[in-house]
Order: C-alpha cells, then structure tokens, then sequence
C-alpha cells in the first residue's frame, strides 16, 4: 500500500471517525481504526526503509566484488613475478593500474 493510498484512507477513516466519536458505542471502533492506520503507515515506512537498505546493501556487494576481482588480478600478478622479494617495475605498474581502476569505479 503506497503512501497516497494511505492519505486517502486516513482522509476517509478521518472523516468516519469524528462522527462514530459522537455516537454512543461507536468510540472503541473508532479506536481501533485509527490504530491499524498508525500500523499501517508505520509498515509502510518501515518497507521504505527496507528499500533503502537493500540498495545499499547491493551497491556494497557490487562493490566488495569488484575490490576481490582487483586482489585477485593482483595475486595473480605476484605470482608471474616468480619472486616475492622483488618485482619488476612492469608488473609494479600494472598492479598500481588495477588498484586505480579498481579505486575509480567504486568513487
């Protein structure tokens, strides 16, 4: 239930309200609409939330990937180097080029 949907119904149960307050009887069903209302909005910002979250989460996945992708080209370029304790410049460059892609993307 979108949120004009719920306007409207609260404009509508709003409305129904003031006049069951006036009547004898009528006040606990009054009561009650109006809590389900507040329930209501209450779970539809709260699915908002959700919503919002979830992006984000998705955009930190993407980008946890593309940083794991970037090591592993990396781990992979240590081992064409045959030899830890040092490294060729070329393979030093191509390393820090990966870590600037991989730093560009996710800016």
């Amino acid at each position: 239930m979108g949120n004009e949907e719920l306007k409207a119904i609260r404009h509508r149960i709003g409305n129904s309200l003031f006049k069951m307050g006036r009547q004898s009887g009528k006040t606990q069903l009054a009561k009650d609409l109006k809590h389900l209302m507040e329930q209501a909005e209450q779970v539809q910002e709260l699915e908002d939330q959700i919503q919002r979250l979830d992006k984000i989460m998705w955009n930190n996945f993407a980008r946890t990937k593309h940083y794991r992708e970037a090591l592993e080209k990396i781990q992979n370029k240590f081992v064409t180097a045959h030899c830890f304790d040092f490294i060729p410049i070329d393979i030093a460059l191509e390393i820090r080029q990966i870590v600037n892609e991989a730093l560009e993307v996710t800016n």
